[in-house]
């Protein structure tokens, strides 16, 4: 393991690209859409947003959440959100997947729904 605490910005720089982050309360940009909150870390990295599209949609349907691009966050629910917030943690392809109590504030089914979800993309 590498302790990270004693590392310079140079050296984290390169550990961040690794690991993928959902927060408790998803994180979206309430301004952008469902696709750009997606695509934002790999637009913010210099890629064309013609190449990133087709990304967006692939990790998009993998959470369940295909035909949703266009909405803005205030039109998700809270079980949404949260699959659109494991999406774009997905996009940047990390090693390690880190969940900030990602069942919080939802209700048992879509708890579960999305217990299944995390499950599934472990194995």
């Amino acid at each position: 393991g590498v302790d990270i605490s004693r590392l310079g910005e140079r050296e984290l720089m390169q550990i961040r690209p690794k690991l993928g982050l959902v927060f408790q309360n998803a994180a979206l940009f309430d301004s952008l859409t469902v696709a750009e909150n997606v695509a934002f870390g790999l637009l913010e990295r210099g890629q064309r947003k013609r190449k990133v599209l087709p990304q967006v949609e692939e990790k998009l349907a993998l959470v369940g959440m295909e035909g949703t691009e266009g909405l803005l966050p205030a039109e998700l629910s809270g079980g949404m959100k949260k699959r659109v917030g494991v999406a774009r943690a997905l996009i940047m392809e990390p090693n390690i997947m880190l969940y900030d109590e990602p069942t919080a504030g939802l209700d048992p089914p879509t708890a579960a729904s999305l217990n299944e979800l995390i499950v599934g993309l472990r194995d």
